[in-house]
């Protein structure tokens, strides 16, 4: 179980997704892996969903300074905070100036030397729906584990097959590429050729992550023979609720 943008997407308990606190809570409730967004900035990698800070104006030319000014946690620090036994799955996102960047200025480059640094000391993972940034990231650091993100409801019979070829470690499939909601009963149904996708990714020699499903959903697809899941209510599955 993964913790989506720490111990939950938007804000969960009082703590705001992708910030050092959200992270650190999740590891000190007993959660084994964390989730994070990353964007490049002026002078590193901000953690953010969206390439735009919360008063609305982009990161891409903001130093890591003028970002943690206006709330905005970054990566280093982050993996500085979380103790070294805590699984981290990296959420690269592209900008839009890595169309025109030089190669020393993309986002999989700024990445690359804290990839490298930690995969030596922590379980690490770096995903992305960017194949082009995932093979990018491979050449610079070649024992990096990377995986494939797709979209909502996305073909999944296309994103295992095109993980495979492109030689990734993980595909990342939303929950609604494996499952669909039971107009009567209420919940998920897993779909008829989820045991086959999932076997043939397998076979393939990949691991199976999904996002996001519910708890109910978790145990279908856990049973089903999925790896890993980030969820959005990791506290809830580990914290007693009043």
């Amino acid at each position: 179980m993964i913790g989506h943008r720490g111990f939950g997407a938007r804000e969960v308990l009082g703590y705001r997704e992708n910030t050092v606190e959200s992270l650190t809570a999740a590891a000190l409730a007993g959660v084994e892996w964390v989730e994070l967004d990353v964007h490049r900035c002026l002078d590193g990698l901000a953690m953010l969903h969206d390439p735009v800070a919360l008063d609305g104006d982009p990161v891409i030319g903001r130093s890591v300074d003028e970002l943690r000014a206006c709330g905005v946690d970054d990566l280093a620090s982050a993996l500085e905070a979380l103790p070294a036994s805590v699984g981290v799955d990296i959420d690269l996102k592209s900008s839009l100036e890595d169309a025109g960047a030089e190669a020393e200025q993309s986002t999989a480059a700024v990445l690359a030397p804290l990839v490298e640094r930690e995969a030596s000391r922590r379980p690490l993972l770096v995903t992305s729906f960017d194949p082009a940034a995932l093979l990018e990231l491979k050449e610079r650091v070649a024992t990096a584990p990377v995986g494939l993100l797709t979209w909502f409801r996305f073909p999944p019979r296309i994103a295992v097959a095109a993980a495979a070829r492109l030689g990734l470690d993980v595909v990342g499939l939303q929950v609604g590429s494996l499952a669909s909601t039971d107009p009567v009963q209420g919940g998920y149904v897993l779909r008829p050729d989820a045991p086959q996708i999932l076997q043939a990714a397998h076979a393939a020699g990949m691991q199976v992550l999904a996002w996001c499903p519910d708890e109910a959903g978790t145990a279908l697809l856990a049973a089903a023979g999925v790896d890993a899941v980030v969820v959005d209510d990791a506290p809830a599955r580990l914290v007693p609720q009043p």
